[in-house]
């Protein structure tokens, strides 16, 4: 019996798909390298791969040790990846003294959509920072936490209009969803 000749397509697709698995084991072993900046690139790939494999090997690498600037990447690549499971391990960064890792896990938990985020969220509604009180809210909508409104509500008097207009916004589709 003949075997059946694969069309150009066919072949780049298997190629591609031969790669992929190559490469995804590539990046597992880079979390570790020593130097930061192939930690970084293989953190934001394994985010864009879309491959939950990932989501384990990110997860251990979520350290509080490690450098800021690698745990920026390695949560947005959780929040790309949507796993719910994550919420535990990202919760605690809502607490950090780094303004861009609040503002990175909130936007992770925005991404996965699990309101059991949601609780932990609210307090950031009161960050100093612009950008945090934005993304709590941007979040907090994501999420459909429709008794989120009560919180969000009071800033609609915020000094901030980028904040003000947010808030309308995210009012706007929880009242949506609640109807």
């Amino acid at each position: 019996m003949e075997e059946k000749q694969l069309t150009p397509m066919e072949r780049y697709r298997k190629e591609k798909e031969r790669r992929g698995e190559e490469n995804f084991d590539i990046y597992v072993a880079q979390l570790n390298h020593p130097h930061l900046t192939y930690r970084i690139k293989a953190a934001e790939a394994l985010g864009n791969f879309g491959d939950l494999r990932a989501v384990k090997h990110l997860e251990q690498t979520l350290n509080p040790e490690n450098e800021s600037e690698y745990l920026f990447i390695a949560i947005n690549s959780l929040g790309n990846l949507g796993n719910p499971g994550s919420v535990p391990l990202l919760v605690p960064f809502l607490k950090s003294d780094d303004k861009w890792l609040r503002l990175c896990a909130v936007r992770a938990l925005g991404m996965i959509g699990d309101d059991r985020a949601a609780l932990p969220v609210i307090p950031l509604l009161q960050d100093k920072k612009v950008d945090v009180r934005k993304s709590a809210v941007e979040s907090l909508g994501r999420m459909g936490y429709i008794e989120a409104m009560d919180f969000i509500s009071p800033l609609l008097s915020d000094d901030d209009s980028s904040v003000r207009e947010v808030v309308r916004n995210t009012l706007s589709g929880l009242e949506k969803v609640n109807s």
